[in-house]
């Protein structure tokens, strides 16, 4: 409306700047989402592998000591049973491996030589996917930051604008809370009893914060 309206079209430009803004930066807000989520996928999948690795090691040094989990071979490479192995995550469980191999090198040689590269690669791609987790969570919290001032700046645009609308056309709310489309679904008599018309405003002018993740 007021770029249609002679009276109002310079009040248009700086309002409709902001709302490409904040449109473009919820998209970048929606991939750091998605990045996120592949990420944390990724990380499950690392863990699942460990810790089926850790598993297929634990069954066959089983055999090895006739299913004698206080024998000191067990005990020198699980020291607190398998499920204290797999119930780590990240870079804890990453570390416990090393040691378990570290152990099977001095104890197990044959037992070493045939689980500790992939069980070492394994740990790696773990430590490598909580990295990654972190770093997409980081860039997300940070668009969404971006995204929130961006937000700011368009409510307070728009309540400049409303102020110039009540100059340009003095006693006339009405026609001033016209310029204002009011959020869908929210309630016109609260907008008529003083709600806040750029805050409805901003939030029908752009995506909410909450689409898309």
């Amino acid at each position: 409306m007021t770029s249609s309206d002679p009276a109002t079209t310079a009040l248009a430009a700086p309002a409709k700047e902001l709302v490409d803004a904040l449109k473009a930066q919820w998209l970048v807000r929606l991939e750091t989402a998605d990045q996120e989520t592949m990420a944390r996928a990724l990380l499950d999948r690392a863990d699942l592998d460990l810790d089926q690795a850790c598993r297929a090691l634990e069954l066959e040094l089983l055999t090895l000591v006739q299913k004698d989990r206080g024998a000191t071979e067990y005990r020198a490479v699980f020291p607190d049973g398998l499920v204290a192995v797999v119930a780590l995550r990240g870079t804890a469980q990453s570390r416990k491996v090393e040691q378990m191999v570290t152990a099977m090198r001095e104890r197990l040689p044959a037992l070493a030589e045939k689980h500790a590269s992939r069980l070492l690669e394994l740990a790696g791609k773990m430590i490598a996917a909580e990295k990654a987790l972190a770093d997409a969570h980081q860039a997300h919290d940070m668009a969404f930051g971006k995204e929130r001032l961006l937000r700011a700046d368009l409510v307070r645009q728009l309540r400049r604008n409303e102020g110039a609308l009540l100059v340009i056309y003095p006693g006339k709310k009405s026609l001033v809370r016209a310029f204002f489309p009011r959020q869908r679904g929210g309630s016109a008599e609260e907008n008529d009893d003083g709600g806040d018309v750029a805050v409805a405003a901003a939030e029908a002018a752009a995506p909410s914060p909450a689409a898309g993740g």
